[in-house]
């Protein structure tokens, strides 16, 4: 089994980055796990947002193309508790065998990728900036995979 990370941009926040790297670790007792970094669309300050995220979205289909199970992170997706997301990611699993998820860049997704309709799931009603949904996703695949194994992650 194996779960892909795909995220427009690096991290910036080396706290945040190291945080990271320890769930990937954690994460690795359980699966093959991959974050696959893709470069941030280069638009001068004045051009319009929606051209930063179609050139975004132009990489991010190409790899998508590659995954074949990619689920986006989105507010308009599907919340669930972290139980039904470990649910969830079992059935996705044993179904595909390989799901990745997939985090937009500072200005989120364009129209050509809900085009696709994908799954899309949400993290909470609350907004999170893309670099601290990268941890809290992180996190929460490494807690889904321990309620899967019964470990003691998960009170």
């Amino acid at each position: 089994m194996k779960i892909s990370l795909i995220q427009v941009g690096k991290t910036q926040d080396k706290a945040l980055e190291a945080f990271i790297l320890d769930y990937t670790k954690r994460i690795k007792r359980y699966v093959q796990f991959e974050v696959i970094n893709l470069k941030e669309a280069k638009v001068h300050k004045n051009e319009n947002k929606d051209i930063y995220r179609k050139k975004e979205a132009e990489t991010l289909i190409e790899e998508i193309s590659k995954h074949p199970f990619p689920i986006i992170l989105d507010e308009k997706g599907h919340e669930r508790n972290s139980v039904a997301f470990a649910k969830q990611c079992q059935t996705w699993l044993d179904q595909h065998n390989h799901i990745s998820f997939i985090i937009g860049g500072a200005y989120g997704f364009h129209e050509d990728i809900y085009a696709l309709n994908l799954p899309k799931i949400a993290l909470s009603k609350m907004t999170f900036t893309h670099q601290w949904a990268r941890l809290i996703l992180v996190e929460q695949i490494y807690r889904a995979l321990s309620i899967l194994n019964n470990q003691a992650y998960h009170h």
